[in-house]
C-alpha cells in the first residue's frame, strides 16, 4: 500500500479533486492537503461539534491546540447555519490561542 503523503503534491490534487473532494491548505501549516487525506479526528476545533480539518502533519498540534482550548472552545456560541462568517476568524483565534499558551507551557518548563 502506497503512502498517500509521499505522493506527489499534484497527483493528490487530482485525486481530491475527481472525488470531489476539498483541496485547501491546512490551517496550521498552509501545505495544501485533500479531503481523502483528511480523517475526522485530525481538527482544529472552534466550537463544540465544529472545526476544520489539518493535515497528518499536523494532527499532534492540532490535538494539543484543542486540549488547551476546550474551555475556551465550549464557550463560544455558534450560529447554527451551514456557512459561518466568522469560521476562518474562529480557526485563527483558536490556532493562536494554542500556540500561546504552549509557548508559555514550554517556557515555564524550560525555566523562563
Amino acid at each position: 500500500m502506497t503512502d498517500k503523503r509521499r505522493q506527489p503534491r499534484d497527483e493528490q490534487e487530482r485525486i481530491a479533486k475527481s472525488t470531489e473532494k476539498f483541496w485547501l491548505p491546512c490551517p496550521l501549516c498552509n501545505e495544501l492537503f485533500g479531503g481523502h487525506e483528511w480523517s475526522a479526528n485530525s481538527s482544529i476545533m472552534y466550537c463544540d461539534g465544529a472545526g476544520a480539518g489539518v493535515c497528518d502533519n499536523c494532527t499532534e498540534e492540532a490535538h494539543r491546540i484543542n486540549e488547551i482550548n476546550a474551555d475556551w472552545v465550549r464557550k463560544i456560541i455558534f450560529l447554527n447555519s451551514p456557512i459561518v462568517a466568522e469560521h476562518d476568524a474562529l480557526i485563527e483565534e483558536a490556532i493562536r490561542r494554542g500556540r500561546e499558551k504552549l509557548k508559555g507551557l514550554k517556557d515555564e518548563k524550560n525555566g523562563g
